[in-house]
C-alpha cells in the first residue's frame, strides 16, 4: 500500500489533498482520480459557458504522478448549424 494525494480544481477553487488514501497500486490511483473527476463535474455545472475540472495525484514524496482533466464548453449557435445528427461532414476543430 502507498500514499497518494488528490489535489482538485472545479475551475474556481483549488484544494490540496493534505489526508490521501492508502492505495494498492498506481493503476487504483488512477481510477480513483478518474471517479472523483466526474463526481466534482457533477456538483459544480458551471452557470456560464465554460469550466475546466482537475485531478491532480501525487504520491507519498508529493510528485505528480498522473493528472486527469474534463473540459465543459457550451455555447450558442446560430440557425446556418445543422442538426447534431448532420453535424459530422459540416463541423471541424
Amino acid at each position: 500500500m502507498s500514499k497518494y494525494y488528490f489535489d482538485r480544481f472545479d475551475g474556481i477553487e483549488c484544494m490540496r489533498d493534505q489526508v490521501g488514501a492508502d492505495l494498492s497500486s498506481r493503476e487504483t490511483a488512477r481510477q480513483a482520480a478518474q471517479e472523483l473527476l466526474s463526481e466534482i463535474a457533477q456538483e459544480g455545472i458551471p452557470d456560464g459557458s465554460s469550466r475546466e475540472f482537475i485531478v491532480d495525484v501525487r504520491d507519498n514524496l508529493g510528485i505528480l504522478i498522473y493528472t486527469c482533466r474534463l473540459s465543459l464548453t457550451g455555447r450558442w449557435l446560430d440557425h446556418s448549424v445543422p442538426p447534431l445528427g448532420n453535424r459530422a461532414s459540416s463541423v471541424s476543430n
